[in-house]
């Protein structure tokens, strides 16, 4: 054997004290789309960051975020904690926005992952200037081609804030229309459900993009609809490419300043004249002025299309430096009258009644009906309720027919692995059995239990397999 070589490596001067990072309590990943219009959503970020933790959100809320929320007195209304992050998912959009909900998350999450950047994925440093009514979609929507997209370019699956907001309804990148139901099981998603998870199903656990999605409904760039929803896309997401510079919230009188800038330029300070240039009731114009009221999101997107500014100059801009011009003439179908108008009840009602013959596959709701239409449900039913409970019934129908069709595929599944279990001579348990599926998750189904259970019976009549099923 040869002589050992000595190696002298450098030493350390423990006597001088060295100031060691502060550790995190979570590892943080980056926020996806940070800086751009795509930028991803809080909800989002949560439910990834459950997911690099190998737990549901679920989990990672009720255990360290509400805690949090408790620990640090983030609630300052009195209202009980476990309000903010319910088990269904429901208001869970308000995450995504202002209030309780988002700064109660945003706080804890800054505290658990020591990132400061998460602000942007909120629109909480413009809660003064938007009002939480009608901002946020209460479900989450989402389009197929960009999840795929992402996938093929193997890039992380998130959901984009834009998507949050209730005035997106196409995705102008691949001109078709936002899905609002899992291809799979029907079902409308809540924006963090307790499995919720980027580009799946929180029920069933399946993809929301790829071959199992169905037939996307086209949207044509040559439409005054399109042309709307291209403008929107791009006004909103300068917004979201914004957000991480913005440190000092604007404050609630910018929006008063901007509309008295507006009156002055073009009506000479008289509201009522400038009420009746763009279509608006005096009085909604007059409280405007005076810092009464602030303009709902449907209502900001339009006064800034017809002005010609684009969202980020009425909000982040001086009002002295914006010019004013009245952009002419706009496509009715972006612009409809705010002033109610009589409805044509006897063409609604052979509407309906087309509605209620048409053999479209899949049938639409009556929400969908109602959005093709213009008028809301309750509208509709005052006006032709035999052929609303017809659409309705389909709907309903189809709903039905798919979750069946979805169960007979599960019980053949699950009979296949029980046969091949039962070759293996591995006990049929409900935790050998879920190993082997193609989405465990299916198992919290108390339907998909059932067909277990009965599935065991039938390979099997022992005791064994019936006392093991229920375990």
């Amino acid at each position: 054997m040869g002589k050992a070589i000595q190696v002298t490596f450098p030493g350390w001067n423990l006597a001088e004290e060295e100031v060691l990072p502060e550790r995190s309590t979570l590892y943080a990943p980056a926020p996806q789309g940070y800086g751009t219009a795509l930028g991803e959503s809080l909800t989002s970020y949560l439910a990834r960051l459950a997911d690099a933790h190998c737990v549901y959100p679920g989990v990672l809320l009720q255990q360290m975020i509400v805690p949090l929320v408790k620990e640090t007195g983030a609630q300052n209304d009195g209202e009980d904690e476990h309000l903010l992050f319910q088990h269904d998912g429901r208001r869970s959009h308000l995450i995504n926005v202002a209030g309780k909900r988002a700064f109660s998350a945003l706080h804890a999450l800054e505290t658990l992952t020591l990132r400061r950047d998460l602000h942007a994925l909120t629109l909480l440093t413009l809660a003064e200037l938007l009002p939480l009514r009608r901002v946020a979609r209460r479900t989450l929507v989402w389009c197929p081609l960009c999840y795929e997209q992402w996938q093929e370019q193997e890039q992380i699956l998130y959901d984009p804030l834009l998507w949050v907001f209730q005035e997106i309804s196409i995705c102008t990148q691949h001109y078709v229309r936002l899905r609002t139901h899992c291809p799979h099981c029907a079902q409308s998603l809540s924006h963090l459900a307790w499995r919720s998870r980027p580009g799946y199903c929180a029920f069933c656990a399946g993809p929301l993009f790829g071959r199992g999605v169905g037939v996307l409904e086209p949207a044509a760039p040559d439409t005054s609809e399109f042309v709307w929803q291209q403008w929107v896309t791009d006004t909103l997401g300068e917004v979201i490419t914004r957000l991480p510079e913005v440190r000092n919230a604007p404050k609630r009188d910018r929006i008063q300043k901007q509309v008295n800038h507006a009156v002055e330029q073009l009506a000479e300070g008289k509201s009522a004249t400038f009420a009746r240039l763009l279509g608006l009731p005096s009085n909604t114009v007059k409280s405007w002025c005076q810092g009464q009221r602030i303009p709902e999101m449907e209502m900001l997107l339009r006064l800034c299309y017809r002005l010609d500014l684009s969202l980020c100059d009425v909000l982040f801009q001086e009002s002295e430096t914006l010019p004013i011009s009245l952009k002419d003439p706009i496509p009715p179908a972006l612009f409809p009258s705010r002033k109610c108008t009589p409805i044509d009840k006897e063409r609604l009602f052979h509407l309906l009644e087309q509605a209620a013959k048409s053999r479209e596959e899949p049938p639409p709701s009556l929400k969908e009906v109602g959005r093709r239409l213009g008028y809301q449900s309750a509208t509709l039913y005052k006006v032709n309720r035999t052929a609303c409970h017809a659409v309705s019934s389909r709907y309903t129908a189809y709903r039905r027919e798919v979750r069946e069709k979805r169960m007979q595929g599960y019980a053949s599944e699950i009979r296949q692995i029980v046969l091949q279990l039962q070759a293996e001579q591995v006990a049929l348990t409900q935790r050998h059995i879920g190993r082997y599926l193609a989405q465990p998750a299916i198992l919290r189904d108390p339907k998909v239990r059932e067909i277990l259970r009965e599935v065991c019976h039938e390979v099997n009549s022992s005791s064994h397999c019936s006392e093991g099923c229920n375990k």
